[in-house]
């Protein structure tokens, strides 16, 4: 069994497998980690921070939520293909704001006043 790194680093590690991936790392990382895994279904959320940042196992997180070791696994590999997606990877890359303000320069304005609204409504609650 592997150790597992110190949130979110593990998680990190799975979603960019080789580490190729240059992250900003800033002061807000973590955040834009969060960020990134709330905004998928709230059942790959959970089980993402299940895995990753309390470091409990496939065993434990199938008996808390009544599924087979193989279901949480799939749901497991199916929440990283989700944070791969470049949307995600903008996030986790250049932080929310920076994500934001990549976006204000493309042509995403729809999907930047979601993602403004949606962060404005997580930091509120």
């Amino acid at each position: 069994m592997r150790k597992m790194k110190q949130w979110p680093f593990g998680l990190l590690d799975d979603v960019f497998r080789c580490g190729t991936m240059k992250i900003v790392h800033s002061h807000d990382l973590v955040k834009s980690v969060e960020f990134a895994v709330n905004s998928l279904d709230e059942k790959f959320a959970v089980v993402l921070y299940e895995r990753y940042k309390y470091g409990l196992t496939l065993d434990a997180i199938s008996q808390r939520h009544g599924l087979s070791k193989e279901k949480t696994r799939n749901i497991i590999e199916k929440g990283l293909r989700m944070l791969r997606h470049p949307s995600n990877v903008q996030i986790i890359q250049y932080g929310v704001p920076g994500f934001l303000q990549v976006e204000r320069n493309g042509e995403g304005d729809i999907e930047t006043v979601v993602l403004q609204d949606t962060f404005s409504l997580r930091n509120n609650s």
